[in-house]
């Protein structure tokens, strides 16, 4: 009884102190003690064995569709596949090993896995210049780009990269959302600064849309509802979420007819692709368009796998591509067991073999991704618990969000930019000439270099093959051999040039001495392992006099032809 008396008049103090005006503070003091406490936010609660058996569906899905789609992909522009699909083989799934949008995804986890969750945009688009194998559109402007010295986000911007809208971004983000389950935002930030290397507008629109459709699809098994989550991570004024849209609204009008859909997307935007003017490869590969076909092969494909796959192929354009996105999403919907037998078949075979020119096969593919995202989901506030005999991960359910701003690349804007296009190539050459007369005195002091061409990776690298302080170059073309070229006076006694050479394949080195040719011989490595090769050439018929002494790595007709140098020394004993 006393203590109710206690209570009410604590509360009948309170209010005349408030109406005598003492307190607007006293009245805010009390109005929180009388608030619920801090509600926990709600979660997603997801055992970690169906986690794994999601992600392996996803990466096993992604392989067979490459693998699947690409023998016909550019095609088929503006009309649908007729063609009979070849019946799929098990062996056909080894092509997706290096297939670019896999290799690209690789090359972005290694990036992850060097430099962590926070990696800069720059540090991911060191990685990927360094890459060797094929790439193509916007991936192989932007590797072209950065080994001269244009970062991102130029190098993913239209100025720089003609094909900045196409879907190269759209097709390789599938790692940021499997890394982040029901964490849309979080996939669109962790993708952001890998997009910025080789897109813009609606280019750089699809990679969040693939990312985020991935992310949706561990929980979600409706397709129509994984689009429209996904559809939240993207400016709804984009050209990119208009088309989604549209392709919703006429799977909502007839589910049973991809046809028609197909000829609506035809008509409405198939001549809206931008470019460098006369590239039909170009206005293929158009991300918006392409990421329409791989929603309307989601949607139209009834969770069949089989018939997912053929409605992808049929829609033509970057048939692998997107092929390996709509089996990719399907895959992590469905999980790896439930995919049928005679396509999994395929990726089990190969499940030791590593990806093109990276440090992954599939098993370490599904580690990796296994240690990231538990980082992820504790970054969070999430958590890995163990309840009996089993895991769980204990995810905070998250909105999809917008991200930075759209900044659209239009027809107008490829109109103005073809006069600068035409020159880009210079543009790189120079870029890449510059960097490297900044950084070859730490290299070699006194040495200058030209005729570096772009099509692998120049200029000083920490350490490659177990030597420290090396640097390298690639021949300008097949006529025109990359040139480091040294001049002064060469030392008395018995003097020697020294300096240790490698190769990834195979190159032709000349060595000359004011004209006077030294040596003329190929450098390649050994059954396909790099090894360091020592040269010593004898300089004492130069001895105390004026010299200009020129390396040459040419070409001798093979496809990779960068060379590898260490020690450059000029010397007697």
């Amino acid at each position: 009884m006393r203590g109710k008396a206690v209570a009410l008049f604590s509360i009948c103090l309170t209010v005349s102190l408030i109406s005598c005006g003492a307190g607007k503070q006293i009245k805010e003091k009390l109005s929180s003690l009388f608030q619920d406490e801090k509600k926990a936010p709600a979660t997603h609660r997801l055992s970690f064995t169906i986690y794994e058996e999601k992600l392996r569906g996803a990466w096993a899905g992604k392989m067979i569709g490459a693998s699947y789609g690409d023998p016909y992909d550019h095609q088929f522009q503006g009309q649908i596949m007729e063609n009979p699909i070849r019946p799929w083989n098990a062996e056909y799934a080894a092509a997706a090993l290096g297939h670019e949008d896999l290799c690209a995804g690789m090359t972005f986890l290694e990036a992850l896995d060097a430099k962590g969750l926070f990696v800069t945009s720059r540090e991911a688009a060191e990685y990927f210049a360094r890459t060797k194998y094929s790439l193509d559109g916007a991936n192989d402007a932007a590797r072209k780009n950065v080994r001269a010295d244009i970062y991102p986000p130029q190098s993913g911007q239209p100025r720089y990269n003609p094909y900045a809208n196409d879907g190269d971004f759209q097709s390789e983000a599938d790692l940021f959302g499997l890394l982040c389950p029901g964490m849309p935002f979080t996939a669109s930030k962790l993708a952001a600064p890998f997009g910025e290397i080789m897109s813009s507008g609606d280019g750089f629109c699809g990679g969040l849309f693939t990312a985020s459709l991935y992310a949706a699809a561990y929980f979600e098994d409706s397709r129509s509802e994984i689009v429209m989550q996904a559809l939240k991570s993207i400016p709804a004024q984009s050209d990119y979420a208009r088309l989604i849209g549209e392709v919703l609204e006429a799977y909502k009008k007839d589910p049973t007819d991809w046809r028609s859909c197909w000829k609506m997307l035809e008509e409405k935007w198939g001549k809206s692709g931008v470019g460098p003017a006369g590239d039909e490869k170009a206005a293929n590969a158009d991300a918006k368009l392409n990421g329409g076909y791989i929603v309307t092969a989601l949607l139209y494909g009834d969770a069949d796998f089989a018939k997912t796959l053929e409605i992808t192929v049929r829609c033509g354009r970057r048939c692998g591509s997107n092929a390996a996105i709509a089996a990719g999403v399907l895959g992590t919907i469905l999980g790896y067991d439930s995919i049928p037998r005679e396509y999994r078949t395929g990726v089990a075979l190969i499940t030791d073999k590593n990806f093109a020119s990276t440090p992954y096969h599939f098993n370490t593919l599904i580690e990796s991704c296994r240690k990231w995202t538990t980082d992820i989901v504790r970054r969070r506030g999430g958590s890995l618990e163990t309840l009996g005999d089993r895991q769980y991960l204990t995810i905070p359910i998250q909105k999809p969000a917008l991200i930075g701003q759209y900044e659209p690349f239009t027809a107008k804007m490829a109109n103005d930019l073809q006069e600068e296009w035409k020159n880009l190539d210079a543009v790189r050459l120079s870029g890449l000439q510059r960097k490297l007369l900044a950084e070859i005195p730490a290299f070699a002091k006194g040495w200058t270099i030209a005729n570096c061409g772009t099509n692998s990776y120049a200029g000083a690298l920490k350490e490659y093959r177990g030597r420290y302080g090396v640097f390298a170059t690639n021949p300008l073309s097949q006529e025109t051999p990359c040139r480091l070229t040294w001049k002064g006076v060469i030392p008395a006694g018995k003097p020697a040039l020294r300096f240790a050479a490698a190769a990834d394949a195979s190159w032709t080195l000349r060595v000359l001495v004011n004209g006077e040719e030294l040596a003329n011989k190929v450098i390649s490595n050994s059954g396909g392992v790099v090894e360091w090769q020592t040269q010593e050439f004898d300089l004492s018929p130069y001895a105390g006099k004026n010299a200009a002494i020129t390396l040459e790595n040419g070409s001798n007709g093979g496809s990779d032809e960068s060379a590898y140098w260490n020690r450059i020394e000029i010397n007697a004993e």
